[in-house]
């Protein structure tokens, strides 16, 4: 099936409700707060290679940190575990010619939970656990499958080289935007080092009998509820305390940690509340009430009709803050090409002539959302401004249709058309999916 996004699409903010004072707990303040936040769903897990759940990722980022992540201000990738940003380098020679080399630092001062220091080995750990054949981690393997491979400085363990072969507009953020696991904590029996990234990546590779049963062994281990639950240990900022299934989640600041000893630190990796509880409220009224009650502090993901009444109502207004920062997201529909009557270009275009985007914006967005052209986020530096959204124009929509010979021949009200010999009314199938 092929699938082509339809460009017109919306990108939201997302919506907070929220009782921390705004005088917040600066960086080097010592005052303690702690914060409770509402979370509509209880995640499967916090191991964010498996967990299907966005709002696991939320916790699981502050516990593992990610390599580089978009700073929430700026929407620009900022460094974490790196020092700084990589740039790209052509390779003109040797086996990876052609492609693009990235130079890769890990910050001097990064360390793990128990104290060990964050090295290109986890880098390269982390992709080898991505590429074993028995790790479920399809959608980390697509997303990694651009590296080629990863080379470490032998002079520097912090320090390494990795390699792209193939041209890709988001190679930048498939070398930097993912979680890093600690090897020594994943990987207490250092199987994955007896095997090197590129047979794990070699679809055709066969293995001997007794790497076919290290591998299996790895996977099992790597995959239990040992660590999707109990051992969640990174290099973030905070650290598991309490899982209390049905309830809520707890993580607790750390102590001595070793973001706070950097220099004008990202905003990613300033620790302020002293504990942050997830609560799990999945009913929207019952989160209300909590809100009012003060049992939660913060909501967010609200919908935005709720959203636009709580702000106007005085005694919300009074009590609470709202805020609505952007976020990179984006509703989109997707079209199946090969369909006998979405593979006509004119039938594509009608059907995005025929939406009514100022009524999503307004009605269903209350004017929270903003239209763009395509997948690119308007703050993007190289965002097309000059390209203008489609608009709605119904008439312009049917003279579509009847250019694409589609006419409504035995009355029933429907257009139809002969398609490979076979008579087709103009109904397409819509399918509504959404996220976690």
């Amino acid at each position: 099936m092929v699938m082509n996004r339809f460009l017109p699409v919306t990108i939201s903010a997302i919506l907070l409700v929220f009782t921390v004072p705004s005088c917040k707990k600066g960086h080097d303040a010592t005052e303690s707060f702690n914060v409770n936040v509402r979370m509509p769903l209880e995640p499967e897990s916090l191991h964010p290679m498996f967990s299907k759940s966005s709002f696991a990722i939320q916790i699981a980022s502050l516990i593992l940190l990610p390599i580089a992540e978009y700073d929430p201000v700026t929407l620009q990738l900022s460094p974490l575990l790196i020092t700084s940003i990589p740039t790209s380098e052509k390779v003109s020679d040797g086996k990876h010619s052609g492609g693009n080399v990235y130079q890769m630092q890990f910050r001097p001062e990064a360390k793990w939970d128990d104290g060990k220091p964050v090295t290109a080995n986890d880098y390269l750990f982390t992709l080898k656990a991505v590429f074993n054949p028995y790790v479920n981690a399809s959608s980390w393997r697509g997303f990694l499958d651009f590296i080629s491979e990863v080379s470490i400085d032998p002079n520097d363990p912090k320090k390494a080289l990795v390699y792209i072969d193939s041209s890709y507009i988001l190679s930048l953020e498939v070398i930097s935007n993912f979680n890093l696991f600690p090897a020594h904590i994943y990987d207490p029996e250092n199987i994955m080092s007896q095997f090197s990234l590129e047979d794990l990546r070699d679809k055709t590779k066969t293995w001997t009998s007794e790497q076919d049963t290290l591998l299996k062994k790895f996977a099992t281990s790597f995959e239990s509820p040992h660590f999707f639950r109990e051992v969640v240990m990174g290099a973030g900022p905070y650290q598991l305390d309490q899982w209390a299934s049905g309830e809520f989640i707890r993580i607790k600041r750390k102590e001595n940690y070793w973001g706070e000893k950097l220099n004008d630190p990202p905003l990613l990796m300033r620790a302020y509340p002293a504990e942050i509880t997830y609560r799990f409220i999945t009913d929207p009224a019952t989160a209300e009430s909590a809100l009012k009650a003060g049992e939660i502090d913060v909501m967010g993901d609200v919908s935005p009709s709720t959203f636009v009444k709580m702000k106007n109502d005085p005694e919300w207004k009074s009590k609470f803050q709202f805020a609505t920062p952007a976020i990179l997201q984006m509703n989109y529909l997707l079209l199946n090409n090969r369909d006998p009557i979405l593979a006509d270009k004119k039938i594509r275009q009608a059907l995005a002539y025929c939406i009514d985007y100022d009524g999503i914006l307004n009605n269903l967005y209350q004017g929270l959302a903003n239209r763009t052209v395509g997948p690119i986020h308007p703050s993007k530096p190289y965002y097309n401004k000059e390209l203008k959204p489609i608009q709605q124009d119904i008439g312009h929509s049917i003279e579509l249709i009847k250019e694409a010979g589609w006419k409504d021949t035995n009355g029933n009200g429907i257009p139809d058309k002969v398609i490979n010999g076979k008579k087709e009314e103009l109904m397409i199938r819509v399918e509504i999916t959404g996220h976690q």
